[in-house]
């Protein structure tokens, strides 16, 4: 027997078994690793989510103190004039001694003759925004410390990762975060597992 004859030989490895069905040519195909993709997109999206909360509780905290040095401007010189305290209350929906304590913060006044009528539509008119910007403030920062929560829950990221995104410290976020547990917020918010 020849030695051709006594060698059994094997079919040469075909590129087209590693084909996916339907695919058209030959050759091998990475698919690479979608579990760490998704988690990588996650991990971006809710590093995005925590960065615009932030600068947009900047900004809300900028303007609240904006419109709250005006308005305390306002009483002092409502006060001055000899506008009622009580008045001014109702009108800027304050306490009585937050307005006194707000005319005691400027020295630097002269009564200006303006009538009351005036004084009391320009405080109303700043303590409606006021009011309006603090419930706004308080929304974003219940928004943000949902996912925070959720976030830590699930071990997604670390506090300190948190404190940089957030700008708080990581112990004000273990404090903050305690007892608080709203199953979801990272998928409704940020897209994130639940």
């Amino acid at each position: 027997m020849s030695r051709s004859q006594g060698v059994r030989h094997r079919p040469a490895f075909s590129a087209s078994a590693t084909t996916t069905p339907g695919s058209a040519g030959s050759g091998y195909r990475y698919r690479g690793n979608s579990g760490l993709d998704q988690q990588a997109a996650r991990l971006d999206q809710l590093r995005s989510t925590f960065d615009r909360q932030r600068q947009l509780l900047a900004f809300k905290a900028d303007r609240l103190r904006g419109v709250t040095s005006t308005l305390n401007r306002q009483l002092a010189l409502a006060l001055e004039d000899g506008v009622k305290a009580g008045e001014l209350a109702e009108a800027a929906q304050l306490s009585r001694k937050e307005v006194i304590h707000a005319g005691l913060a400027f020295e630097d006044l002269h009564p200006s003759g303006t009538p009351a009528r005036h004084y009391l539509a320009a405080v109303h008119s700043l303590g409606n925004e006021l009011s309006s910007m603090k419930l706004s403030k308080a929304a974003t920062e219940a928004e943000q410390l949902e996912l925070l929560a959720a976030t830590r829950r699930q071990g997604i990221m670390d506090d300190f990762e948190l404190a940089r995104l957030t700008g708080l410290r990581h112990d004000q976020i273990r404090r903050l975060t305690w007892g608080v547990g709203t199953h979801g917020a990272i998928s409704r918010q940020s897209g994130g597992p639940q």
